[in-house]
């Protein structure tokens, strides 16, 4: 007979259970659960990947941003170059040394500009009639990706500028084209070679 059929008392009425039944009915049914890990991962991963586990900040960073290239993603258009330049002429002015105070501009921020920026022309620039070239397609991450790269080259200068904005502004001290060119490249490279000797050490820790 099933330990959890009903018994039955000697008038032929049902007995209620025990407080000894309900213990002994408690142990079965938590005999019936396995025990395991509360943190550890999930054999079977869901289809949105939520099993997937992530090691490295490779992994994070190829995980969250797509590595696939389209090749039918078109960033030579107008608004591109348009906004590139402006935006290249916004920073460059005011990353400027040759004055006291100066501004820096991040990268960040040029991103949400330009993304902001695109889709803007995308919506009020019409796609038929003369301006046609003007809009060709939506606006794409290659364009927006073209238009940072131009506007964050143009906004951060080497360090090497602030040598020659102190001798200008502070000491009265125009240095020479050629010098200021040779400096700037001496400097440059040395930081490279540096990098490139020492890749070891700092790249390849791991």
């Amino acid at each position: 007979m099933d330990s959890h059929s009903s018994v039955s008392d000697p008038d032929g009425y049902p007995r209620l259970p025990s407080v000894s039944d309900e213990k002994s009915l408690q142990k079965d049914e938590k005999s019936c659960y396995t025990k395991a890990d509360v943190e550890a991962p999930s054999s079977t991963p869901n289809d949105d990947a939520s099993g997937i586990i992530l090691d490295s900040a490779r992994e994070i960073a190829t995980h969250v941003i797509s590595v696939d290239d389209d090749p039918f993603l078109n960033p030579w258009t107008f608004r591109a170059f348009f906004l590139g330049l402006g935006l290249s002429t916004f920073g460059g002015s005011l990353g400027t040394r040759d004055k006291p105070q100066t501004f820096t501009v991040s990268v960040m921020f040029l991103a949400i500009v330009s993304y902001i920026l695109g889709f803007a022309m995308e919506t009020f620039i019409p796609r038929r009639g003369i301006f046609h070239y003007l809009n060709p397609h939506p606006f794409n991450k290659k364009e927006n990706a073209f238009i940072i790269i131009m506007a964050s080259a143009a906004a951060n200068s080497a360090l090497a500028t602030d040598v020659l904005a102190v001798q200008r502004l502070y000491y009265n001290i125009n240095p020479n084209a050629t010098t200021s060119i040779f400096l700037l490249f001496s400097s440059q490279l040395l930081g490279y070679g540096i990098g490139g000797i020492l890749r070891r050490e700092f790249a390849l820790v791991g």
